[in-house]
C-alpha cells in the first residue's frame, strides 16, 4: 500500500488515515473530527500512536484496515463505511473496530480508538451518563468534560452525530470530550480491558451515524440492541413497594398496614398487582434471613400478601455481603478479592461497606442460587435485585481479572435459574453494558425523592432513555409518590430525614428541601404516566389524605401508553413536551413548566401530532382543553387526545 494519506470515502463520510504516525480524521453529515490518535494502556505504560509501526493492510470503497506493530503487541483498526435503515430512510453510518493481538500472553488495562484532537462545539449534549454531564446545552460549560458509555449525541443546527456502542459490552466502553469555547476538545473513545495473560482482545465496535430524525435513530437502536431469543418483554408491573417512606425501618406490621388500605381499596386492589418488600427486611446485606421486625418470618408474610389476591415481591443485593455479615465473615471462599489477594471491601453506599460475591466460583454461585430458590419456595414471584453494578469494584474473580461486563450478568443468570422464567426481575444499579433479555425492568433515573429538586432531576434521565422502554425492557421510573402538605395527614410527616447520615460535624448548613405541593405531584405522577414504564407506589398510604389517595387511584387506573417520545429531548435540558401513543385512537400530551414563574402556553395539537383531534381532556380534572392555556409553577397539564371516529 501507499506511504502517503489513506483515504476511504462513500456516501457522505469520509475517513483520512496517516500511516506515518497513526493519526486520523473523520468527516460525517457536516461533523469533522480531526488529530484523533490510538493508543494502548498497558499495565505500567501508555504506546501512543507515534510509537507504533503503522500500515494500511487493506483499502476498498467500503472498508480501510490498518495494522501497527509495537512491543511484541499488533493493534488492527477497521474502518467501516455502509448503510442502516432508520424509519424508511438509510443513512450512511461509520464503524471503528479495534483487535489487540500479541505474540504471547500478554496483560492490556485500556484499547483507546482515539483521543486528542477536536470538533467544532455543539449546542447540545445528549448522554445516558446524565451524572456526569447535565444533558442539554454545552453554552456556559466552559470547562466540563463529560462521558458516556452505549450512546452519545451531539446536535449542531438541524444535525446529530451520534457515537454507539452496543448495549451487551463485556469490555465496557466510554466516549467523552471537554468543552472549550466553541469546540469540543480531548475526544476520548476507549475500551476498558482490565485483563491478563491473554493472546488477543477484541473491543465492541464503535458506530458513528449523523441524522437530522435523532429520535428515529435512537428507536432504531433500541430495536437493534434486542438479543435474539429473547423472551416478550411482561406488561408493565403496577406495584407498592416499602421502600420510600419507612426505608429500612420497614416492618411487617407497616407492610401489612398498607396492604390493608390497597385491599378495601375500591380502585388500588383492582390495579396494583404486587406488594414488594423492599430493603429493610433483612438481617444484613449477605446474611438473607429476616429481623426480629418481621416475627412470623417472611414465608408467612408472603401467604398474607398472596391470601389477599395480590403477589409478593422482594428486594435482595445479590452481589453484596456486608462486612459484618456472618455470610462474608464465615464464608470467605464466597468472596472476590482486591490486588492483595484476599478479600476486599469492594462494596460502599450510604456509608455501609461490604465485600462482593466472587460469581466465578461455583460455591458462589451455589450460594445465590440457593438464597433466590429459597424465597422462590415461599411464594415471592417478583424481585428486585439492587447495587448490581457494586460487583465491578472488586478486581480478581477466582483469582484472576474477567471481562467486567460479564460480571452482573453472570449474577443475574444464576438468579433467573433460581426464580425461573415466570417470576418478574428488576434491575437497580444496573449496567446497560449488562445487556438485555434478563431482567423484565430497569432503573432509568436516580433514587426519587417527595422532593421538587428530584422530580426535576430525574425527568432527564426518563427522557434519555426513553427509547429503551418496550424494546430491551420495560423502563423503570421509580417510585410514584404524592406526600406533601396537601395530600397526607401524617404528623411525623417531616420527622425522617434520610440524608441526615451523610452529614459531618463540621457542616454549617443543612439543605432541607420542601415536600412536594400538590401541583408538583401531579407532575411527578404524570412523568411516571409518560414514560410508559413500572407504575409502582410508596407512600405510608395509611397517612395520605383523599387527596393524596385520588391521585394514586387515577395513576393507577390509567391505561398503559406505548411508543412515547419526548419532542424536545435535543433542544432542552429537560424534556417539556411529551407525547405517548395509548391507543389506536387516543394519545397523551405532557406540557412541562419546569420554572418557577406562571407561563401562557400554546399547542398546536395537530402539528405535534400529526393528526387533528376532536377532543382534548386534563388527565386530572376531565376538564376540556384547548390549545391554549396557562401553566402554574412547576404543573404538568397531561392532555388526553381522543378522536371520536
Amino acid at each position: 500500500m501507499s506511504e502517503g494519506t489513506a483515504t476511504l470515502r462513500r456516501d457522505g463520510l469520509s475517513v483520512e488515515f496517516e500511516p506515518r504516525t497513526g493519526h486520523f480524521a473523520i468527516q460525517i453529515g457536516g461533523f469533522r473530527l480531526a488529530g484523533l490518535t490510538p493508543a494502548l494502556e498497558l499495565p505500567n505504560h501508555v504506546i501512543a500512536a507515534e510509537q507504533m509501526q503503522w500500515r494500511v493492510v487493506s483499502q476498498d470503497e467500503q472498508e480501510l484496515t490498518a495494522c501497527a506493530s509495537a512491543e511484541a503487541l499488533s493493534l488492527r483498526l477497521t474502518f467501516r463505511a455502509h448503510r442502516v435503515q432508520v424509519a424508511g430512510r438509510s443513512l450512511p453510518m461509520l464503524t471503528l473496530q479495534a483487535r489487540v493481538a500479541g505474540e504471547g500472553p500478554f496483560s492490556l488495562e485500556r484499547i483507546v480508538f482515539f483521543e486528542g484532537g477536536g470538533s467544532a462545539a455543539p449546542a447540545w449534549i445528549y448522554s445516558l451518563a446524565l451524572r456526569d454531564f447535565p444533558m442539554g446545552s454545552t453554552r456556559g460549560c466552559e470547562g466540563v468534560s463529560f462521558k458516556s458509555g452505549s450512546v452519545t449525541g451531539w446536535t449542531t443546527g438541524e444535525s446529530t452525530l451520534f457515537f454507539t456502542f452496543p448495549l451487551r459490552q463485556s469490555l465496557p466502553c466510554a466516549i467523552g470530550g471537554t468543552i472549550a469555547g466553541d469546540q469540543v476538545v480531548d475526544l476520548r473513545a476507549d475500551c476498558l480491558v482490565h485483563l491478563d495473560g491473554v493472546s488477543e482482545v477484541v473491543a465492541p465496535p464503535l458506530s458513528l451515524c449523523a441524522t437530522e430524525a435523532p429520535h428515529d435513530y435512537l428507536e432504531a437502536h433500541g430495536e437493534w440492541q434486542r438479543e435474539e431469543a429473547m423472551p416478550p418483554l411482561a406488561p408493565r408491573p403496577v406495584a407498592w413497594n416499602s421502600w420510600d417512606y419507612i426505608r429500612d425501618l420497614v416492618s411487617e406490621d407497616y407492610v401489612l398496614r398498607n396492604l390493608e388500605v390497597i385491599a378495601n381499596d375500591p380502585v388500588l386492589s383492582k390495579h396494583v398487582e404486587y406488594i414488594v418488600i423492599d430493603s429493610g427486611w433483612e438481617f444484613r446485606y449477605g446474611d438473607w434471613i429476616p429481623n426480629p421486625r418481621f416475627p412470623h418470618g417472611m414465608e408467612w408474610l408472603a401467604q398474607q400478601i398472596i391470601a389477599r389476591g395480590f403477589k409478593a415481591g422482594l428486594w435482595l443485593a445479590p452481589p453484596i455481603l456486608e462486612n459484618c455479615s456472618a455470610a462474608a465473615l464465615w464464608n470467605t471462599e464466597l468472596l472476590a478479592h482486591g490486588r492483595a489477594g484476599v478479600p476486599c471491601q469492594a462494596y460502599q453506599c450510604m456509608l455501609r461497606y461490604g465485600f462482593v460475591l466472587d460469581i466465578k466460583k461455583p460455591e458462589a454461585r451455589r450460594w445465590l442460587r440457593d438464597v433466590f430458590a429459597r424465597y422462590r419456595a415461599m411464594g415471592y414471584s417478583y424481585f428486585k435485585t439492587d447495587f448490581l453494578r457494586h460487583i465491578k469494584h472488586a478486581v480478581l474473580f477466582n483469582g484472576q481479572r474477567v471481562p467486567e461486563g460479564d460480571l452482573v450478568r453472570e449474577v443475574l443468570e444464576v438468579v433467573r435459574e433460581a426464580i425461573g422464567p415466570e417470576a418478574y426481575l428488576v434491575g437497580c444499579n444496573y449496567p446497560d453494558e449488562t445487556g438485555c433479555g434478563l431482567v423484565n425492568s430497569s432503573r432509568v433515573s436516580g433514587d426519587i425523592a417527595p422532593h421538587w429538586e428530584t422530580v426535576r432531576l430525574n425527568a432527564r434521565s426518563h427522557g434519555a432513555q426513553y427509547w429503551m422502554h418496550g424494546r430491551v425492557w420495560c423502563n423503570d421510573p421509580d417510585f410514584a409518590i404524592c406526600r406533601g402538605p396537601e395530600t397526607s395527614d401524617d404528623p411525623d410527616l417531616d420527622r425522617m430525614h434520610a440524608g441526615d447520615i451523610y452529614l459531618r460535624p463540621e457542616q454549617t448548613h443543612v439543605h432541607r428541601p420542601p415536600y412536594l405541593s400538590a401541583v408538583e405531584a401531579r407532575t411527578l405522577l404524570s412523568l411516571v404516566l409518560l414514560t410508559g414504564g413500572s407504575v409502582t407506589l410508596s407512600d405510608n398510604l395509611p397517612m395520605l389524605n383523599e387527596a393524596g389517595l385520588e391521585l394514586l387511584r387515577k395513576t393507577v387506573s390509567a391505561r398503559a401508553g406505548r411508543n412515547m417520545r419526548p419532542l424536545d429531548l435535543f433542544t432542552s435540558e429537560a424534556p417539556s413536551l411529551w407525547l405517548q401513543e395509548v391507543g389506536e385512537q387516543e394519545m397523551r400530551l405532557g406540557v412541562v413548566n419546569w420554572s418557577d414563574e406562571s407561563v401562557a402556553q400554546t399547542v398546536d395539537l395537530p402539528g405535534l401530532t400529526g393528526r387533528a383531534w376532536g377532543q382534548a381532556t386534563d388527565f386530572w380534572s376531565g376538564e376540556e382543553v384547548s390549545g391554549r392555556f396557562r401553566l402554574a409553577p412547576r404543573e404538568t397539564k397531561l392532555l388526553v387526545l381522543r378522536d371520536p371516529r
